[in-house]
């Protein structure tokens, strides 16, 4: 067995495949590891007003943490829609908490949750790695729903996903108790 030399288009279409699985495959994700059926970690946030927020006040109660930053187009877009999520999950104990995730001192923190229009509480991590680093976030917006076990119950950041969760009420779906036996 001679093997025939491939052809220049088997070639190059060899070597277009190999480039495309090698940028697709080195894409980051967008959370790593995947927190869904884990306990969530607990975030403590230190709030533009100086007062801290603690996720642990809402043990018990189903929430939403939403990673954003000011310079992130698509988490301004989320904003009305997380704030009519916050006032439905008031409704049963719960909240929607926001996550700064870039660095922003309290004025310009306080300065974008007004002009954003945000109702619900945000704040930037209390100490190193209380953040975006604990819940695997690389890249913005990312939004984890849990449930009130505790447990992530969705984890997400694809654009088209987090429209449709917070469009429906599969949001609060998720989120529901779990129906008595």
């Amino acid at each position: 067995g001679v093997q025939r030399p491939m052809s220049p288009l088997r070639v190059c279409l060899a070597l277009t495949l190999a480039l495309v699985t090698a940028v697709v495959g080195a894409q980051p994700r967008a959370v790593a590891p995947r927190l869904v059926g884990q306990v969530a970690p607990r975030l403590v946030l230190r709030q533009p007003d100086g007062r801290v927020f603690d996720t642990s006040a809402l043990a018990g109660r189903p929430y939403v943490v939403d990673f954003w930053s000011p310079s992130c187009g698509p988490c301004r877009g989320y904003v009305p829609r997380l704030n009519a999520a916050h006032r439905r999950l008031a409704r049963r104990g719960g909240a929607v908490v926001g996550v700064l995730a870039a660095p922003a001192d309290d004025r310009e923190h306080a300065q974008v949750r007004r002009a954003w229009g945000i109702r619900y509480p945000t704040g930037t991590p209390a100490g190193a790695g209380d953040g975006s680093e604990r819940y695997g976030v690389t890249r913005l917006p990312a939004m984890f729903a849990v449930g009130a076990d505790g447990r992530v119950a969705i984890d997400e950041t694809d654009h088209r996903r987090l429209d449709s969760l917070l469009l429906s009420d599969e949001l609060l779906r998720a989120l529901a108790p779990p129906a008595a036996e």
